[in-house]
């Protein structure tokens, strides 16, 4: 593990997956204030058109499909990683990659949620898979799965998996309905 990596236990279950999630939420929470990441933010986007909301989140969601390799977590161990360090090594597991990505969006001022899903059939009363959600202006929630690189942005997995939606931050709104953006002015 990285220097000031924190290691603790995580229960299994649903009670795991919440604080798997409160884990990923303090990382982005972090992470969208992060200057390293706005550096990498503007690098990602510079080919969009101004204003083209559409194309900034497509841009990092490319960004995080091709440019970090999906790995598994370590043999045992529920990784999740700072979106610095993800930058710097360009690996990281389905968790990981969605803090990143959430990260990246949230600092564009899209509202973000991870969406839990029951994906491994042999174990249907575990979450095993997460992807991210950003709700875009005049688009909605827009699904993003960086871990299936054969797929184009906005897929999501099969609605026959059960899902549960969190927020991405711990400062998001409590409500993620509609498309209202803060400081955008777009409804």
């Amino acid at each position: 593990l990285s220097a000031g990596a924190e290691r603790y236990s995580i229960s299994g279950g649903k009670k795991g997956t919440a604080q798997t999630i409160a884990e990923m939420q303090n990382l982005v929470t972090a992470g969208k204030r992060e200057r390293e990441v706005r550096n990498k933010l503007y690098e990602i986007i510079k080919d969009c058109t101004p204003k083209d909301y559409l194309c900034y989140a497509k841009s990092a969601y490319l960004f995080c499909r091709d440019q970090i390799r999906y790995v598994f977590d370590p043999a045992g161990v529920e990784l999740i990683e700072n979106p610095k360090y993800i930058l710097e090594t360009k690996v990281a597991d389905c968790d990981s990659i969605c803090v990143l990505l959430a990260t990246l969006c949230e600092q564009m001022g899209f509202p973000c949620r991870f969406v839990t899903i029951k994906a491994d059939l042999s174990r249907p009363d575990e979450y095993s898979h997460v992807y991210m959600q950003a709700n875009i202006p005049k688009h909605g929630w827009v699904s993003m799965d960086c871990t299936m690189p054969n797929k184009e942005f906005g897929w999501e997995p099969d609605k026959q998996f059960p899902r549960t939606y969190w927020p991405a931050s711990k400062d998001a709104p409590e409500s993620h309905e509609g498309d209202k953006m803060a400081g955008l002015g777009i409804v």
